[in-house]
């Protein structure tokens, strides 16, 4: 494991091996090990050893990786302004220097068109929030588009369940296969509240319209 290091609570708590340690674990332990927990209070999000598509050897190889790289995304995590995206950002002056949002985020706060083309769902806003017994709470703000028809502006609050998923919707790198699979169940669980919300109580009780 290499040695463990723990920021002082006010910087954000960060676990796992030292920073420059981790090519050597990742070199002896699986894909999913993981080598960072990354806190903002009690939630927190994790970093696996991965490939060269998902995890810390992705990352390493696209973006590079040193202990000022480790010491921004801990910033961002801890520190960050949210972005109204799901994730967490540093900004100097008005620019983002550094975003601290999970790949599942930014995948379930894009904007995208139902299959058969008839509803847009035009994604405004997204927050994750973490609940008790691993389950969490993903709440919309968005528009929705449709041919012929005015739009619509909701707030809907999605609960998920699926502790299965936790590890995709923690991770900063996941599995692209899982990570899709997440999405496409999400988006399946939003078009069905849309579908039904006019004669099921349930999921009427999801949403309220915006003006």
């Amino acid at each position: 494991m290499g040695s463990v290091s723990a920021a002082p609570a006010s910087d954000g708590r960060v676990v796992g091996p030292a920073a420059d340690s981790i090519g050597a674990t990742c070199k002896k332990k699986s894909r999913k090990h993981i080598v960072r927990k990354y806190y903002r209070g009690p939630q927190f999000y994790t970093l696996r050893c991965g490939t060269k598509t998902w995890g810390w050897k992705h990352i390493k190889a696209r973006h590079g990786w040193d202990k000022t790289m480790d010491k921004k995304i801990s910033a961002a995590i801890w520190s960050g302004k949210p972005n109204g995206r799901g994730g967490f950002s540093t900004y100097t002056g008005r620019k983002a220097v550094m975003t601290a949002q999970t790949p599942a985020e930014q995948a379930l706060a894009r904007s995208y068109t139902t299959g058969d083309g008839s509803v847009r769902f035009d994604i405004a806003a997204l927050s994750v929030d973490r609940l008790p017994q691993g389950h969490t709470l993903l709440t919309y703000q968005l528009r929705v588009q449709r041919q012929g028809m005015p739009d619509e502006r909701w707030a809907v609050a999605l609960p998920w369940e699926d502790k299965s998923f936790t590890d995709v919707l923690d991770s900063l790198a996941p599995d692209p296969e899982r990570l899709r699979q997440l999405v496409h169940l999400v988006r399946a669980l939003l078009e069905e509240w849309w579908d039904t919300k006019g004669y099921n109580r349930q999921s009427a009780k999801l949403g309220h319209r915006l003006l």
